[in-house]
């Protein structure tokens, strides 16, 4: 009928496993060799050879030794339903959480798109509502900080500003149906011309806003549209080079025909 008995150089072949492992189940009580009396060698079952198989699955499962040996020991199929259930929902939670994770880095691949397409150009487009909560400007870092908006960081530059050498509104923005909170300002869809710009961040480089908004103001001037109401742009991406920063924004210029 075959060998019965295993040494532990057999399981190592067989089972493709470290001596390490088998040294450890053998200490966690997963398995138990007998030596033998004569050659004083151990010698491990058939019963272990399984036991270790199904260790090995349920480790590769992200289950742990003691909740395996828990599983492995029980003869009450509620005990051991319970167990896998318990484990189940934990596995769920954590595919949720990547599923979560890796929507969030397709955001941030979508955005680097948005500037390799658009930095420079022009579109004429059809612009998605956007809700803007500005910040209170003494508690603006704290509330970037505190609620985690660095990705939906935004802002918004008057129509008469446009050619100042002014800072401006900073917020963040949320496209959902409704609003947050009663302190917002409402864009709503509306023809836009949409470019992408790479600038410094306000507060230190305001004097590139006004340069950037000239170039888009020409190519909206010479196609015979003028601009019609507040600027609202979007933050990218914030990339370095050479320790200096810079942001990429999106940006909406709500135009008509002139």
């Amino acid at each position: 009928m075959g060998k019965i008995n295993y040494t532990i150089g057999d399981i190592l072949k067989i089972m493709n496993i470290t001596e390490g492992s088998i040294r450890n189940y053998e200490k966690k009580g997963l398995i138990k060799s007998e030596r033998n009396a004569n050659n004083k060698y151990r010698y491990y079952s058939y019963r272990d050879l399984n036991r270790i198989a199904s260790v090995r699955k349920y480790r590769n499962l992200g289950l742990s030794l003691d909740k395996i040996k828990n599983l492995l020991i029980s003869d009450n199929i509620s005990d051991t339903q319970s167990i896998l259930e318990d484990h189940h929902r934990k596995l769920i939670e954590q595919a949720n959480e990547l599923l979560e994770n890796a929507n969030k880095i397709n955001l941030d691949i979508e955005k680097i798109n948005k500037i390799e397409k658009n930095l420079d150009n022009f579109t004429l487009i059809d612009m998605p509502q956007f809700y803007f909560y500005p910040f209170n400007k003494t508690t603006a870092t704290a509330d970037i900080v505190k609620n985690n908006l660095f990705d939906d960081y935004a802002s918004i530059m008057k129509k008469e500003n446009l050619t100042e050498n002014s800072a401006p509104i900073i917020g963040y923005i949320r496209n959902s149906l409704v609003p947050q909170s009663d302190n917002y300002i409402l864009f709503k869809s509306r023809k836009c011309i949409y470019t992408v710009v790479k600038v410094e961040p306000h507060h230190i480089g305001e004097e590139s806003f006004p340069i950037l908004f000239q170039k888009s103001l020409e190519y909206i001037s010479n196609n015979n549209y003028e601009v019609v109401d507040s600027i609202l742009g979007i933050k990218l991406l914030t990339l370095e080079k050479d320790a200096h920063q810079y942001d990429y924004y999106e940006i909406y210029f709500p135009i008509s025909e002139k």
